[in-house]
């Protein structure tokens, strides 16, 4: 075979696959995120759908597109068949199964509270996505390679609907077949031998006085699954109040942040913020008002420095004025050390606190911690405790604190809720709690703690 020939042959396999590849993973990557995000009645049989598509042959799919393309077929007055671009047709459907299942693997594959943490940073619904993409970027690539392989090998169905028509729709996997069938003869030219090529083998801070209601509760109802899990008659949260919502596991704390943050809409009840029902109020609009922290970290692939702008970032902040605000907080948290170092290969504690600048940056009008310190050494805990309280006082910011310790809600909180089996038991400060519990459930509570 002549070299010019194996040229020609080896460029149009290239244009074809390549431009199949591409097609499936336009397609292929949206659709992928959504099965692996969304909640529907049909994903199930769609993903499965999916599944199925990644085992079938490519003959079957030739066949199928070749009864859609032929002249007597539905599609034959497009004339085509034994075409190019019938042959790319034939390996998107191949490699789109391939594409959107990997996808959906790769998605699934990321801790799934990452999706509430960068919403909880001010993500839109796109960036939310954009950054579960970079986070998975690898997993992506694998089935971006692995559509590109399933198609540039296919034999079966590039013959059925290409025809191997020499000069027009001849790719290396249909030339192979033809020359093997051969049995090669005359197969060295240009010192190209063919054949044998296939053969190869903090300190005490002073309480301050509530100002005006910032966060009104209303005959709130939380559930899960159809389960009440929570509900409170009426609460209000001061602005520039510290309230640390105090509870066993289950108590329905998280719970309560998650209607907070917006990202668990409430079964029945309202939550107004400042003034205004959340729900009145844009969700992207609603979550750049707020912070929110885990009790993991959960930190991206990315440097100290990119996770603390993350946020910024997302609010479409100019460049100019993100560095300034990033080395003010890093050097804030006693981390700047740390601006350029990969987030994932520092400490628990020095995690949590790249987790505490990268809400406080965003100047936050309300702060919401989700037992952050629960997982740390108690002398990093009282440490991180007291730098935290001094930074509350200072800018004044309106947090809700969620954690199972006392003790962090004596440093930490101006006023605590108590709460157990989805109701509130007590609400006021420490010492009021403690020196005068409301009635026995309270003491029991108090002392199961």
């Amino acid at each position: 075979m002549p070299a010019v020939e194996i040229f020609d042959i080896t460029l149009l396999t290239l244009q074809v696959s390549v431009s199949a590849t591409l097609i499936s993973l336009v397609l292929g990557l949206p659709l992928g995120t959504y099965l692996a995000l969304g909640t529907f009645p049909a994903r199930s049989f769609l993903v499965g759908l999916i599944n199925t598509g990644m085992a079938l042959p490519p003959v079957v799919v030739g066949l199928f597109v070749a009864v859609n393309l032929w002249r007597s077929g539905p599609l034959g007055s497009l004339n085509l068949i034994y075409t190019p671009t019938a042959m790319v047709i034939a390996q998107v459907v191949i490699a789109l199964p391939v594409v959107a299942g990997l996808t959906v693997a790769a998605l699934q594959s990321l801790d799934p509270r990452l999706r509430l943490q960068v919403y909880g940073l001010g993500a839109s619904r796109m960036q939310m996505v954009i950054t579960l993409w970079r986070e998975a970027r690898l997993p992506l690539l694998a089935a971006l390679m692995a559509g590109f392989g399933s198609v540039v090998s296919e034999v079966g169905a590039s013959m059925m609907v290409g025809g191997n028509i020499k000069d027009q729709t001849r790719v290396l996997t249909t030339a192979i077949v033809l020359e093997t069938s051969r049995g090669c003869p005359g197969r060295v030219a240009a010192g190209f031998d063919f054949c044998n090529q296939l053969g190869a083998d903090p300190p005490a801070a002073e309480k301050r006085a509530p100002v005006n209601p910032f966060i009104t509760i209303q005959s709130l109802v939380l559930s899960r699954e159809k389960h009440t899990i929570l509900t409170i008659e009426s609460y209000a949260i001061q602005r520039g109040e510290v309230l640390a919502v105090v509870g066993p596991n289950g108590a329905g704390k998280t719970t309560l942040l998650m209607a907070l943050a917006r990202l668990l809409k409430p079964a029945a009840g309202e939550i107004l913020f400042n003034g205004a029902s959340i729900w009145d109020i844009s969700a992207t609009e609603y979550r750049r008002r707020i912070a929110l922290v885990m009790q993991d970290p959960l930190l991206f692939d990315r440097s100290v420095y990119d996770n603390v702008a993350m946020g910024l970032r997302f609010r479409g902040v100019p460049t100019s004025q993100i560095k300034p605000k990033v080395d003010h907080w890093l050097e804030k948290l006693g981390i700047a050390h740390y601006a350029r170092r990969n987030a994932l290969k520092i400490s628990g504690g020095e995690s949590q606190r790249v987790s505490l600048a990268r809400s406080l940056v965003l100047e936050p009008d309300l702060l919401l911690l989700d037992e952050p310190f629960a997982a740390l050494d108690p002398p990093t805990r009282l440490s991180l405790l007291n730098e935290l309280r001094v930074i509350l006082d200072a800018g004044k910011i309106t947090t809700v604190f969620i954690t199972h310790n006392l003790g962090e809600a004596k440093v930490l909180a101006d006023r605590m809720m108590l709460i157990h089996d989805g109701r509130i038991l007590q609400s006021g400060d420490f010492d009021e709690v403690w020196q005068n519990p409301r009635n026995q459930a309270v003491i029991n509570f108090l002392y199961r703690l």
